[in-house]
């Protein structure tokens, strides 16, 4: 069994640009902790559709980014869900930097 839910949002990226984005989101209907699909450091957060209260996912979020912003955002995201939270706020800072190298 599946459930499908969509949700239009805008945001804005780090340069500026407005953004309008529509997710639609199938997922099969599996334990959240399901270390394939749904592994606990991408559901752990406290953010919740406002419409449908499912947990969202970071991957829902960076996906609509670029590789280094995104994963900088992954890692922050995940940091105190995987056992090491400097590692991963590092590796974050790590992406980052590399983005600002890109940009200039």
């Amino acid at each position: 069994m599946s459930r499908i839910h969509t949700d239009t949002s805008t945001y804005t990226d780090i340069y500026g640009d407005e953004h309008t984005v529509t997710v639609a989101n199938t997922e099969t209907l599996l334990p959240m902790d399901d270390p394939i699909n749904h592994p606990k450091h991408y559901t752990s957060s406290k953010a919740k559709c406002p419409k449908c209260e499912t947990p969202i996912e970071c991957i829902t979020v960076t996906t609509h980014m670029n590789f280094n912003v995104g994963n900088a955002i992954k890692y922050a995201w995940r940091h105190e869900h995987k056992g090491n939270p400097k590692e991963d706020l590092m590796k974050a800072i790590w992406y980052l930097n590399q983005e600002l190298k890109r940009i200039e």
